[in-house]
Formats: structure tokens, C-alpha cells, sequence
């Protein structure tokens, strides 16, 4: 399939099915904390973990956290195609 063809939906139909919500919770830490000459100096741990029983509650599928989801970017279907130009 080319380039050309991919975009073409004439060719080509995309298909679409919604999923989630998918639920992840988060939780952040503070690590390596220093204070110095009026200064707190800090990095973010940030960790998520997916949460089962409330993806379960509001997603009202089968939604787990081994589904493979692929996500279309607005920004590609957006741009014009280039034309090959024979001459």
C-alpha cells in the first residue's frame, strides 16, 4: 500500500471503536530534598499503576491493561496530501 493510497479514503476506511476510560492512580513523592540559603530543592517521583476494579466500574467492557490501543494523531489526517505530479 503507498503513501498515497493509505490516506486515499476513497481506498481506504478507517475503523473506529471507542474504548475506556482506562484508570490509572497515580502517586507522586518528593526524593533527594535539600534545603540551602532559603531554597527547598526537590525532584518528583511520579508512579501509576493501573486500577482494575475502577477501569472494570467505568469502562463497561472488557477493558484491560494488555489492550493494545492504537491512537490516530489529528495532526496527520489534518495535512494536505502531496501529489506525485507526472509529467
Amino acid at each position: 500500500m503507498s503513501f498515497e493510497q493509505m490516506f486515499d479514503f476513497k481506498f481506504f476506511r478507517l475503523q473506529v471503536a471507542q474504548r475506556g476510560p482506562y484508570v490509572y492512580q497515580e502517586r507522586e513523592t518528593k526524593i533527594d530534598v535539600t534545603f540551602a540559603s532559603n531554597l527547598i530543592r526537590f525532584y518528583f517521583w511520579h508512579r501509576q499503576t493501573f486500577d482494575k476494579e475502577r477501569t472494570k466500574a467505568e469502562c463497561g467492557q472488557d477493558c484491560s491493561e494488555d489492550d493494545e490501543v492504537d491512537i490516530c494523531s489529528a495532526f496527520i489526517f489534518n495535512q494536505p496530501l502531496r501529489k506525485k505530479h507526472c509529467i
